[in-house]
């Protein structure tokens, strides 16, 4: 059906249901796919058998909007064709709960956001529509109106997933969840309605989850006594009955925290029909049904959208306004996070399969030997395809520590998952091709740790500053960035008495590293029997070679106060730094 949306799977891949009547006449269908995004598309030929009239069969596509071209065939001229503009393969949800889940709100933007139409529909069932069309009232099937946050909503989540999204709306103004729970044993309204929707639309479009809003009634009525265990019995009754239904027991639902119902509050006689005590209960119900189940998640806490009767937020103490909408989806967008999409298991319906759609095309075999992501911050050749047919492109996933430049591709420095994705666009005789590659970089960067660091230096004493790293290997420097390292000959530059310690791998960022600020004592008469600290600055510019390991170089220093002494550096091992004065010349 046009605007028809199925459930991707945790891999973006939905199955499309294609059933086509009338079929006695044709020997052949030439069906075309487009993805109205990217402009690829698909094109395959099925084989009609003699006398066959129907045939239900399934086409795997990745998450997208997409049209349908079909031409109908005898021997070899086309006889008929039909179009579908738009169907989707994205996000599946049905929204149940009361009032607030039920009212008419603000439309979206993005005509991916898509809806059933209450007008009745074909067959008895209703049409898809955008939920940003002008020409219908935006009812959303089967509890009009129905849109509430779903504009907000929907255009955060075809903005942020880019896939279509599809809502049906079973809530019902008014409602306990002792009504859900008797409707639901009776299949009466408004459980009714779910039910139905199972059936004609969930096993074939599939369904991510339930987004249950529902609180109000039961927070209000102290005589309905709903305790927290009642609430969470009486809504994981239709939990189950879901699931159930389906014979898929992982099935998500999303609970809000939802009790806010200030109707008839008089702020000024002191009137709460609503105070927190009768509100309690309901929380607490909501958050077992969390607690009670994996697969049920916690959703927005939508009581801190606060307000009295002609208040911002709601209209009359209870029912959201129009910006209470729009700030009621901003709400569920951030409660159905990126972990929600991981951790919940989609379901994908019952697929077709008496006779699956034969692509005439290949696909293309691309193996990359000998190839790993090169842990280093240098330009590298992007890895070569053996056995290729069509020319391969790289790009790099959102947020992937690296950068690709041509044919090369280099590391950022940063730690992180490189996700090289690698495909072709297909052509006449190989089908599209896109995978990815993962590597992990692991940091580049580690951290100094401590072992030993002196705070004051005694006339004669050798003084040691250790170090290790817990990753990479250790490196001293002074504050203008020249090393002592651990090769036989390097330079030593130590032009004022601050040292640095870092630990590096490869890595194209640089780092500060722990400081260790090198003060001694001053030569005094020893009767006056304490020190005055002064830092050593250097005499002049000297440039010394470390010939080996153990062997002390000196470089000449001088006090501010003229008093001359000398600083022997070298490196034992390559995680200790020595530093040893001779003795002051006492007065």
């Amino acid at each position: 059906m046009e605007k028809s949306v199925y459930q991707r799977n945790i891999k973006n891949v939905g199955a499309v249901r294609v059933s086509l009547q009338n079929l006695n006449q044709f020997k052949s269908i030439r069906l075309k796919v487009n993805d109205l995004e990217s402009q690829w598309s698909l094109e395959t030929f099925i084989d009609l058998k003699a006398g066959k009239s129907k045939l239900d069969t399934t086409i795997q596509l990745q998450g997208g909007w997409y049209s349908f071209d079909f031409e109908f065939l005898d021997e070899i001229e086309v006889k008929a064709s039909e179009k579908i503009d738009h169907v989707g393969v994205g996000e599946v949800f049905l929204i149940a709960g009361q009032s607030n889940a039920q009212m008419e709100g603000p439309a979206p933007v993005d005509d991916r956001v898509v809806a059933a139409l209450f007008d009745g529909g074909r067959e008895g069932r209703p049409n898809f529509i955008s939920l940003n069309t002008t020409e219908y009232k935006r009812w959303v099937w089967p509890s009009p109106p129905g849109t509430s946050f779903l504009g907000s909503l929907g255009d955060s989540l075809v903005s942020r997933l880019k896939v279509p999204v599809l809502f049906f709306n079973a809530a019902a103004g008014g409602t306990s969840t002792g009504d859900w729970w008797t409707s639901a044993v009776y299949n009466e309204p408004p459980y009714f309605y779910v039910d139905y929707m199972l059936h004609k639309f969930t096993f074939d479009l599939g369904l991510r989850g339930v987004l249950w809003m529902q609180g109000e009634s039961n927070s209000v009525n102290p005589g309905y006594n709903a305790t927290s265990e009642i609430y969470r019995d009486e809504v994981f009754y239709m939990v189950q009955k879901m699931r159930d239904t389906l014979d898929f027991q992982q099935l998500s639902w999303v609970i809000s925290l939802t009790s806010w119902n200030k109707a008839g509050a008089d702020p000024e006689a002191g009137i709460d029909p609503n105070p927190w005590e009768l509100r309690k209960p309901t929380r607490d119900g909501q958050m077992l049904l969390v607690e009670s189940d994996p697969d049920i998640f916690l959703g927005p806490d939508t009581d801190i959208l606060e307000g009295l009767a002609n208040s911002t937020l709601r209209s009359d103490g209870t029912h959201f306004t129009q910006e209470g909408f729009v700030l009621a989806g901003v709400l569920w967008n951030r409660a159905l996070s990126d972990d929600y999409f991981t951790q919940s298991v989609p379901y994908t319906g019952k697929f077709f399969k008496s006779q699956e759609i034969e692509n005439h095309k290949r696909d293309q075999k691309v193996v990359f030997k000998d190839w790993n992501l090169p842990l280093n911050c240098n330009w590298t050749a992007l890895p070569k395809a053996s056995e290729i047919d069509l020319p391969v492109s790289f790009s790099l996933t959102k947020d992937s520590p690296a950068e690709i430049v041509g044919d090369s591709i280099r590391l950022s420095g940063l730690e992180g998952i490189v996700g090289l994705v690698f495909g072709n666009n297909g052509n006449e005789e190989f089908n599209r091709l896109q995978d990815t590659l993962f590597y992990e970089v692991p940091k580049l960067i580690g951290t100094p740790i401590k072992i030993s660091e002196p705070t004051d230096y005694v006339e004669g004493e050798v003084i040691s500053l250790e170090a290790q790293c817990d990753a990479g290997q250790v490196f001293w420097r002074d504050s203008e960035g020249f090393e002592t390292v651990n090769t036989s000959v390097d330079l030593i530059y130590l032009q004022q008495t601050q040292i640095f310690v870092f630990c590096r791998k490869e890595s194209c960022v640089s780092t500060t590293g722990e400081s260790f600020k090198l003060e001694g004592s001053e030569c005094l008469n020893e009767e006056q029997n304490q020190f005055s600290r002064e830092e050593y600055v250097v005499l002049d510019q000297m440039f010394k070679k470390i010939e080996t390991l153990d062997k002390s170089d000196i470089i000449d220093l001088i006090l501010k106060n003229n008093l001359q002494k000398k600083i022997y550096l070298h490196q034992s091992i390559d995680q200790k730094i020595t530093l040893s004065f001779n003795r002051c010349k006492t007065e």
